[in-house]
């Protein structure tokens, strides 16, 4: 190296080293860095904390939160979290009162002692009642579906004296659908007592309402809705629509319903005389009987469910509408499963054939009492 060289190197050597920065002075400045990092997560965590403090230990022990929580019990199907936030067995006891009271307001046949006799008929049976659709409630939140009592429930067809079908028709229940949480306030006099306001909607009608509902605070701080305030005035705005649109349906449809119903009558008559000619039956009286039912009633079954079904069906009325689609349905099954239990002498088609017609008398039934805005039957029923 040239004496040149070495005093170049030798002078970037010296500027090099007069830029770096003295030890001390860098680690202090990352020191402090490290401090200001220190800090932010500190109030990152802070921050965090605060929320799951302020949702777990405030926002959990307020009404908004509770009606919250209802919701998406209801989404998720989740009845444990449903229980803890609806005090269902008080509402249906109180909600079964306003029911009641508007039960008969159609039924124009009753005599005012008839009247209150059924009305102390339903206080009998409330605690059954009551337990009963609020056990309804509880199949549905867990399952999504309405599934009628089963076995050995009293509700279960007519034991009590009712159709527990159209008493939950009626409740409104099952065609009620929630549209929105409008607001919760809390009671200025009781601080542990509250009103919600929420939005539903009637799915037959479309009518629009708002359900005030009532909640408590419990024991532990959290709140439960205890009673729906103005379900009988829920009540009063559906079931009028829906009478309304029932009655237009039904004088709409009626000539097609005597029509087709002189045509049964007849066949009903041609249908016993056949049977009267001897049993067991021989295969003419089964080829008879093919002709009659395959060849003219089925047929006016359908043709009938046809005309029925090209009627502009109100929206208050879908629900008979379905009933007659249903029995319909039910009653060329059964007439099917007959035949062919005659012709192949197979006693699981006539059992079959017995059961479906069974169910098509339960959903006439039904029908009748539809259209005559019946409850109950009219002889007072015996409670088991």
């Amino acid at each position: 190296m040239t004496e040149k060289e070495f005093l170049n190197s030798a002078e970037d050597i010296q500027a090099k080293t007069a830029d770096r920065e003295p030890l001390m002075s860098r680690i202090q400045r990352r020191r402090k860095k490290q401090r200001r990092e220190l800090i932010l997560i500190i109030a990152a965590f802070t921050i965090l904390l605060g929320g799951w403090l302020w949702r777990s230990i405030v926002y959990a022990r307020t009404p908004d939160y509770a009606l919250k929580q209802i919701s998406e019990a209801l989404e998720n199907r989740d009845l444990e979290r449903f229980d803890r936030y609806v005090k269902l067995d008080a509402i249906t006891m109180v909600a079964y009162d306003d029911l009641t009271s508007t039960l008969f307001k159609y039924d124009h046949s009753l005599t005012p002692s008839t009247h209150k006799n059924f009305l102390d008929f339903y206080q009998h049976i409330k605690p059954q009642l009551a337990q009963g659709t609020a056990e309804t409630i509880r199949r549905y939140v867990s399952s999504g579906e309405w599934t009628p009592p089963t076995g050995s429930d009293l509700l279960k067809g007519r034991q009590l004296g009712i159709d527990y079908e159209r008493f939950l028709e009626r409740s409104q229940l099952r065609n009620t659908e929630l549209i929105s949480l409008e607001s919760v306030t809390v009671n200025s006099n009781k601080t542990d007592e509250a009103v919600g306001k929420i939005k539903i909607r009637d799915k037959y009608t479309g009518t629009a309402f708002t359900m005030d509902v009532l909640l408590e605070r419990q024991n532990d701080g959290h709140w439960s809705v205890i009673a729906l305030e103005n379900y009988r005035d829920y009540l009063a705005a559906v079931t009028d629509k829906q009478i309304a649109d029932i009655t237009a349906y039904i004088e709409a449809t009626q000539p097609v319903v005597d029509e087709y119903n002189e045509r049964f009558i007849d066949q009903r008559a041609r249908f016993r005389s056949i049977v009267r000619q001897g049993r067991p039956m021989s295969s003419s009286q089964i080829s008879q009987m093919k002709q009659l039912i395959l060849g003219e009633t089925v047929p006016d079954l359908k043709s009938r469910q046809e005309k029925l079904n090209s009627y502009n069906i109100r929206a208050g009325s879908q629900y008979l509408s379905s009933l007659r689609r249903q029995s319909t349905d039910l009653s060329i099954a059964a007439w099917v499963h007959l035949i062919a239990g005659l012709e192949k002498e197979d006693y699981n088609e006539l059992n079959l054939a017995e059961t479906l017609h069974k169910q098509m008398l339960e959903i006439d039934l039904r029908i009748e009492d539809v259209i005559n805005h019946n409850t109950v039957s009219q002889e007072m029923p015996v409670v088991p």
